[in-house]
């Protein structure tokens, strides 16, 4: 079951030249959905900051299902697949209106401090909102 849901609309700078997703489109769209649920959580990427935590991408992939134009609704399902002391895994299921699977990308985030980047347990509200508690 989805962690949380985001509907976004597809912009023409998200395209490529043939006027589909440009491949790294697709991981900032999931990106974007993140920092969207962040917020919901009242976990704001400064907040963060403020506390001396970072949370850079370790790793990312995405299989590309079907094409996605400019002016395409989107609904991007997150969910978080594994949650560990100084890391999390999320999936991001992106669907079309219609209700097919256009993309599907996992995104691995490593927490770290952010002066020193030494690896930090995950702030407990950021482990509340990724585990549904």
């Amino acid at each position: 079951m989805a962690l949380y849901v985001h509907e976004t609309r597809v912009r023409l700078r998200d395209t490529d030249a043939a006027g589909v997703v440009y491949f790294a489109s697709m991981l900032a769209l999931a990106s974007e959905a993140f920092e969207a649920f962040l917020i919901e959580h009242n976990e704001t990427i400064s907040e963060l900051l403020d506390a001396q935590v970072v949370t850079p991408v370790y790793h990312a992939s995405c299989d590309y299902h079907r094409p996605v134009r400019a002016g395409d609704l989107l609904r991007i399902e997150m969910l978080a697949i594994e949650v560990r002391q100084q890391s999390f895994s999320l999936e991001f299921r992106i669907q079309q209106a219609d209700g097919h699977r256009a993309a599907t990308a996992q995104v691995i985030h490593v927490v770290v401090s952010g002066t020193t980047w030494e690896k930090r347990v995950i702030p407990e509200r950021l482990r509340k909102a990724l585990t549904g508690g």
